[in-house]
């Protein structure tokens, strides 16, 4: 038997997990946006990558100007996934009855893939401002391990979803 003692440890321990997680997407957003800036006004490329094939290798370019609405929209969908963390929206492939008890873990499953997409954003920016090597195989595993932090969260919520 738990007691109350441990559940409101475990839970402290859950909301401070959740916090450590959304300062470091930030980070991430926030260094996203910059590295996109600093790009874009200091480079002297007409062109950068703007695809990769399947196999890494660049298959077309675009203009530098290009960076920025890929650092826009990776923003658009960091703010709608922290809407989404805040008010604890999913779509699910079975109905809630208990919201109070779904929604941290929902909240929380939110949380973690924010965090990983703000990471591959962060990357594939870094990436077009030529900083890093794109490596499909990067993305691949991110990813794998979203579907799987899905997943593992999913399973969670619908054992208590009554």
């Amino acid at each position: 038997m738990i007691s109350c003692e441990q559940c409101k440890y475990n839970l402290n321990s859950e909301d401070k997990m959740k916090k450590i997680i959304n300062i470091c997407s930030a980070i991430f957003m926030i260094a996203n946006v910059l590295l996109s800036l600093w790009f874009y006004f200091t480079t002297d490329e007409i062109y950068v990558p703007e695809h990769w094939s399947f196999g890494g290798n660049v298959d077309r370019y675009g203009q530098t100007w290009l960076i920025l609405p890929l650092s826009g929209i990776s923003v658009g969908v960091y703010l709608l996934l922290l809407y989404c963390q805040k008010h604890g929206i999913a779509n699910l492939p079975f109905a809630i009855i208990n919201k109070v008890k779904t929604k941290p873990i929902i909240s929380h499953m939110i949380a973690w893939v924010t965090f990983l997409i703000t990471l591959t954003f962060l990357y594939v920016v870094a990436a077009v401002a030529q900083l890093v090597p794109l490596h499909n195989t990067i993305i691949y595993l991110i990813l794998l391990v979203i579907i799987a932090v899905i997943y593992h969260f999913t399973m969670q919520i619908y054992k208590v979803r009554k």
